[in-house]
């Protein structure tokens, strides 16, 4: 089984203590974020004239710190535009989709900062009624599984 994550902080000792090898691969260099979004871009649109696709352009786009499946998703969501809007792919689709990913991302950690204060809170004003590694002795009422019938 292979697992690939950018989580690892999230790792209990149990769940790592069953990793048999691990592999961290490094942030890509902007010299391969310009190869994968020139390899995408006219992957994605192998006969489109893509006078715009320069060195400056790559560059500009080089510059921004994603991982290669983020600039796929980019370019595929660009090239979506493009389609919907019946255009061939231009660096405005690229730029509206990053744009877009950019929100996203931004959003996203204001959602998990406030979760995460949500919980830490929650976790000083509401005791536990018992322990975590104790279970409750008996049935719990209302649990309709202690009033079903056991099989022979």
């Amino acid at each position: 089984m292979f697992l690939t994550t950018n989580r690892i902080g999230t790792f209990d000792t149990a769940f790592k203590s069953r990793i048999h090898l691990a592999i961290k691969y490094p942030s890509l260099s902007i010299a391969s974020r310009r190869d994968l979004w020139k390899n995408f871009i006219t992957s994605t649109s192998p006969h489109a004239r893509l006078d715009w696709l320069n060195k400056t352009c790559l560059d500009g786009l080089a510059t921004e710190e994603l991982n290669g499946r983020q600039i796929k998703n980019a370019v595929r969501t660009a090239h979506a535009l493009a389609v919907s809007s019946k255009t061939p792919l231009s660096l405005r689709h690229l730029n509206m989709a990053l744009s877009a990913m950019k929100m996203f991302e931004t959003d996203f950690a204001e959602e998990v900062a406030v979760n995460a204060g949500i919980a830490g809170s929650l976790g000083s004003v509401v005791p536990s009624a018992r322990p975590k590694h104790q279970a409750p002795s008996g049935p719990v009422e209302g649990d309709q599984r202690s009033k079903r019938p056991r099989p022979n």
